[in-house]
C-alpha cells in the first residue's frame, strides 16, 4: 500500500497567509501506537477520565461547546468521533469515485477542524484505498486552541513531518482569515458539522474563498441538520458543479457514554459535495 505525501519547503504555499501557532505538547497516550485516525478515535474510549460522565459530558453541550481541556477533548472524541468518521467516509467514497484526483497534489483546508477529524478521516481513506494523492499543505482552522493543538499532534502521528501543517484559531465569523492561492492550485475544503451551526457565518466563509482561493476548489460538506444552510452555501458559488447531494441515514456502532457500551444506531447525514474554479 503506497500513499504519496508531499512536503512543502515554504511555511505556506498557496493556502493561507497565517502565522503558525505554537503547538503545545499534547500527546495522546492512546495515539502512540496508532496506525489510523480511526484507531485514535477508538482509543479515546479506553482513556476516558473517571469523571467523563456526567460531569465532562455535560460540559460538551451536545458537541457544540468550545473545548478548553484535554479531558473534554478525549470525552468529545469518544462520544462523537466515530459519527464524524462514518459520515466523512461515505462522502469521501463518493468524491473519489466521481473525481479522479490520483496523482494530484492538493491543499487541504479543514474549517472548524476540532481535533482534525475531517482531515484524519481523509488520510485514512486515501491510505485504505491506495489513492496516490499527495498533500501540498494542510490548514486547520478552529476556535479552540486545545482542539487545534491536539489536532496537529493527531496528524503528525499519522503523517510524521512529511506535510506542512498550518493552523489558525479564529472566531465563528472567520473575518480575520486572509487566504492566498495561485491559480494553478487544487484545494479541498472540508466542512464537518460546521455549516449547520447558527452562529457560523457561511456567507463570510464563502466570500473569503471566492476572493482569495484561486484555482480549482472542491468542497466536502457534511452535517446532521439544517439542509437549508448547506444548500444556501452551495448556491452561493455560481457556476459550481454538484458532485453529490444526499440526505440519508447511516448506521454504525457508536459508543454511548451513558451506558458505557456500543450500540448500533442511526446517524443522520446531509451531504453536499461540489467543485468550482475561480
Amino acid at each position: 500500500m503506497v500513499v504519496h505525501l508531499a512536503c512543502t519547503s515554504k511555511s505556506l504555499i498557496g493556502v493561507m497567509s497565517i502565522k503558525n501557532t505554537k503547538i503545545m505538547n499534547y500527546n495522546y497516550q492512546y495515539a502512540k501506537r496508532a496506525i489510523s485516525f480511526e484507531s485514535i478515535c477508538n482509543r479515546s474510549i479506553q482513556n476516558l477520565p473517571s469523571n467523563a460522565y456526567p460531569e465532562i459530558y455535560k460540559q460538551l453541550d451536545r458537541g457544540r461547546a468550545r473545548l478548553t481541556s484535554y479531558s473534554q477533548a478525549v470525552t468529545y472524541m469518544a462520544c462523537y468521533g466515530k459519527m464524524h468518521i462514518l459520515k466523512l467516509q461515505s462522502a469521501y467514497e463518493r468524491l473519489f469515485n466521481q473525481q479522479n484526483l490520483s496523482g494530484k497534489s492538493v491543499n487541504i483546508i479543514d474549517w472548524g477542524c476540532g481535533q482534525a477529524l475531517a482531515t484524519g478521516a481523509l488520510i485514512d481513506h486515501i491510505k485504505n484505498n491506495n489513492i496516490k494523492m499527495s498533500f501540498k499543505s494542510i490548514t486547520l482552522i478552529e476556535p479552540s486552541r486545545t482542539s487545534i493543538q491536539i489536532g496537529v499532534n493527531n496528524l503528525k502521528r499519522l503523517l510524521g513531518n512529511t506535510v506542512q501543517i498550518n493552523t489558525q484559531t479564529t472566531t465563528s465569523t472567520f473575518a480575520r482569515l486572509k487566504p492566498l492561492q495561485s491559480r494553478d492550485e487544487i484545494t479541498i475544503h472540508l466542512f464537518s458539522n460546521l455549516l449547520d451551526i447558527d452562529s457560523v457565518s457561511n456567507e463570510e466563509i464563502a466570500n473569503k474563498i471566492k476572493r482569495y482561493c484561486k484555482g480549482q476548489n472542491y468542497f466536502v460538506c457534511v452535517s446532521p441538520l439544517n439542509i437549508e444552510k448547506l444548500c444556501d452555501f452551495y448556491e452561493s458559488f455560481s457556476n459550481s458543479q454538484l458532485i453529490s447531494h444526499r440526505k440519508s441515514n447511516l448506521r454504525g456502532n457508536i459508543y454511548r457514554i451513558i451506558q458505557g457500551q456500543y450500540f448500533n444506531q442511526t446517524i443522520y447525514r446531509i451531504e453536499y459535495i461540489f467543485k468550482t474554479f475561480f
